[in-house]
């Protein structure tokens, strides 16, 4: 479990960058497939980045992380 001190710096420090770059491959992956889900859930959401992109993509989205402060 992260402490909440690293909770708060993830997204600042850029550690961020792999949910952001699944998130477009995985929206595009999606479009390329004429798929259009209406729900999503993200287990180990982390501070929920991956969430946020399909939640603006029209998803309805739900995360879950062990670490509270994520």
């Amino acid at each position: 479990m992260y402490s909440d001190v690293f909770c708060k710096v993830y997204d600042v420090f850029g550690w961020n960058y792999y949910p952001e770059i699944f998130g477009q491959q995985l929206l595009t992956w999606l479009e390329r497939k004429g798929l259009q889900p209406k729900n999503a859930m993200d287990l180990a959401c982390g501070t929920g980045v991956l969430c946020e992109l399909l939640h603006q993509a029209g998803m309805s989205v739900w995360g879950m992380d062990f670490s509270q402060g994520m």
